[in-house]
């Protein structure tokens, strides 16, 4: 004996609206990640240091920063002796930023919720990856890192912060995972 379920035209119609939700909030959610990482982006990236050389070169506007350096873009931070802002001219698209110190600091914010994320090394470099637009920060040079969950030590250090994630790193590498 065969048992048919039947479904009437209104259950049928529900499961279509549940689902319609569903997907509706799984791509807003996926939206406003993108949203906060391009709004990051789009924030003004603030600077300060005792001295200031600025040059053009091939559309390339160049800041030179000397002298108790500070580079800021919403909660982002980065310390040290010297930096190079590096933007497009014609778009004045921020780059590159390249700062190097004894040593270079770097913290940041990871949410709302109190996460952070800071780090050092002797020099940090920070650009937006163009097949993802996600914001990287290259620290080269006795790198350390220490992320809610990861405390690490290398030669260099790759490290996405909207995705709390290390990808990639130049050894030797000594690290841990933090449990809280």
């Amino acid at each position: 004996m065969s048992t048919k379920i039947l479904t009437s035209p209104l259950s049928s119609l529900i499961s279509r609206f549940y689902w319609l939700v569903f997907t509706l909030s799984i791509s807003q959610l996926s939206l406003a990640a993108e949203n906060t990482e391009k709004a990051l982006l789009a924030e003004k990236v603030d600077y300060s240091a005792n001295q200031l050389i600025m040059s053009i070169e091939d559309g390339i506007r160049f800041l030179n920063l000397n002298d108790n350096v500070k580079v800021t873009q919403g909660s982002l931070e980065i310390l040290g002796d010297t930096a190079v802002l590096e933007y497009d001219e014609p778009t004045r698209e921020l780059i590159k930023v390249t700062v190097h110190g004894t040593p270079v600091r770097y913290s940041q914010n990871l949410d709302t919720a109190g996460g952070k994320v800071k780090g050092d090394s002797d020099s940090i470099v920070m650009f937006t990856q163009d097949d993802t637009g996600d914001t990287v920060v290259e620290l080269t040079g006795n790198a350390h890192i220490q992320s809610p969950d990861t405390t690490l030590n290398c030669a260099a250090i790759v490290y996405l912060p909207r995705l709390d994630l290390i990808p990639n790193t130049t050894g030797p590498c000594v690290g841990s995972f933090n449990q809280e």
